[in-house]
């Protein structure tokens, strides 16, 4: 490992995404703040695709807290990441949604950036949030990432009702506690009494 650390910087820029994606998932530390400053050095992100940009986020914030993350790096990011969705450099897809928003979603201190980015991409969720093969967790994630950001709307947690309504059953307890919790928060008491009612069920047959 050593000595694919010391020559990574002798690689063609193509591959440090492929090593950054190795790296995140073995939580190799020290091999992920050495590709980081590779990338950083030698200014790949400008050349970049947002698909790929998008992947590198979601890698890099999935240690947050559980390492000494690079802010300037999560921030150059997001910049790049920023400036090709304005410029309409992107089409998405449920994955790569899913990715970004679970990037954006970093908790307490949400950088301004962070929230204009999610501003950006509301049309797409809108579009695919009226798309019922969405799995409700996946809804529900979606809908607590926009939450605490800061920019969920009443439409878009309506619009995802109906999916939510027909699929309560593949819902765990604590998926429908957070539901329920949300129903409250935008005023949707029909879907909040079926959650309530499930949540009261699951509770009487757990031993």
């Amino acid at each position: 490992m050593n000595r694919l650390l010391d020559s990574i910087v002798y690689y063609r820029i193509e591959l440090y995404p492929y090593f950054f994606q190795l790296f995140s998932e073995l939580r190799h530390v020290h091999g992920l703040e050495t590709i980081v400053s590779a990338i950083e050095d030698s200014g790949a992100l400008k050349l970049y695709k947002v698909n790929t940009l998008i992947d590198l986020f979601y890698y890099y914030s999935s240690l947050i807290g559980k390492s000494g993350q690079n802010r300037a790096f999560s921030n150059a990011l997001a910049g790049e990441i920023y400036d090709k969705i304005r410029g309409g450099q992107i089409r998405f897809n449920k994955g790569l949604l899913s990715k970004l928003l679970h990037a954006l979603n970093s908790g307490e201190n949400t950088p301004l950036l962070y929230k204009q980015i999610a501003r950006l991409v509301l049309p797409a969720i809108h579009n695919e949030l009226e798309d019922p093969t969405w799995h409700p967790k996946r809804v529900i994630s979606i809908l607590t990432c926009l939450a605490n950001l800061q920019i969920l709307q009443e439409a878009h947690f309506k619009l995802a009702c109906s999916t939510l309504q027909a699929r309560l059953d593949d819902l765990n307890t604590g998926d429908l506690e957070t539901l329920f919790q949300l129903c409250k928060e935008f005023k949707a008491p029909k879907l909040a009494r079926a959650v309530k009612d499930k949540i009261l069920l699951y509770n009487q047959l757990a031993p």
